[in-house]
């Protein structure tokens, strides 16, 4: 005999059950559509904070090629004499004296002379010079507020000819950047980038380079001082794979001690001691293979210490 149950019960509980899973369907789809929602706010988020990023690193930098386009056009309109070194020390002087300008403006030609003017960090104006009374030794001058030399500081050889800014500027022949280089000045360390642009005469011969130096320590502040989330940060790197700015890393590279030197050395990304950041350049290199292959706008999404 098969038990018997109410009409209403029999009714009733096919119902509920039909109320139950569809309450359960939408509960899941709405989990879905939610879940994809706050994937798109952070997508839109993260693009918004990327170019952001990319327009300010860009305007910061491009700044160093309208001062050697202006310097250039005093040049070529006979404004500004090549060979005359005391009138280029003075020019130099005026643009570093600005701190919202440049601060290390040089030029070197092709028979190894070298001119430029630079602002430290803590207001000295320095004037550095090679021509052929000094060769091969480059010397250093403080100027002082008229932008005349007042004191000598030190020698030391140097050969703008030899250097990658120059190089770089010759073999492109039209602006364009210098690898990425560290430097120190006095007792501070940097990665730097300079910018620059070669310097024809009137009959269109190479005769030498104008550039400029630009520090990435102002990039390294913005990104430190951008927030983007409690555990967010934000980065660059060389398709070489080392570091060239981090939000959370002051100085990003290797200081390394010698016998009575210093020498600075680039640092590899993923040898960061930053868990998220040597984590996500790994996650990118098993990506991609070779930063290389990064072509266009990409946004990954990877597991970290078990949290996306």
């Amino acid at each position: 005999m098969f038990s018997k149950f109410p009409l209403k019960t029999v009714l009733i509980v096919p119902f509920v059950l039909q109320i139950f899973g569809a309450v359960g369907l939408v509960g899941y789809f709405s989990f879905i559509n939610g879940r994809q929602t706050v994937d798109n706010l952070a997508n839109q988020l993260t693009q918004k904070i990327s170019s952001g990023i990319e327009q300010h690193v860009l305007g910061y930098l491009n700044k160093s090629h309208q001062v050697l386009r202006v310097t250039n056009y005093a040049i070529e309109s006979e404004n500004l004499d090549v060979d005359d070194f005391a009138g280029l020390r003075l020019y130099f002087w005026q643009v570093v004296k600005e701190k919202d300008l440049e601060d290390y403006v040089f030029l070197g030609n092709e028979e190894g002379e070298f001119i430029g003017v630079e602002r430290l960090e803590d207001g000295d104006i320095l004037f550095k010079i090679r021509n052929i009374a000094t060769q091969p030794i480059r010397e250093t001058y403080l100027l002082n507020n008229e932008g005349n030399i007042s004191e000598y500081l030190k020698g030391k050889a140097y050969d703008p000819r030899d250097r990658q800014w120059y190089k770089a500027a010759k073999q492109l022949g039209e602006p364009t950047w210098s690898p990425i280089f560290a430097s120190f000045s006095r007792e501070n360390a940097s990665l730097d980038i300079s910018a620059v642009r070669p310097i024809f005469n009137s009959s269109g011969q190479f005769v030498g380079v104008l550039s400029n130096k630009t520090t990435l320590v102002q990039v390294t502040n913005f990104l430190s001082n951008l927030y983007i989330s409690a555990n967010g940060q934000s980065f660059i790197i060389e398709r070489s794979g080392d570091l060239v700015v981090s939000s959370k890393i002051k100085k990003p590279f290797i200081i390394t001690e010698e016998v009575q030197k210093r020498k600075i050395e680039r640092l590899p990304a993923i040898e960061s001691n930053d868990p998220t950041l040597s984590a996500t350049v790994e996650q990118l290199q098993q990506h991609f293979g070779d930063f290389k292959n990064i072509n266009s706008d990409q946004q990954l999404k990877f597991l970290i210490d078990g949290a996306w």
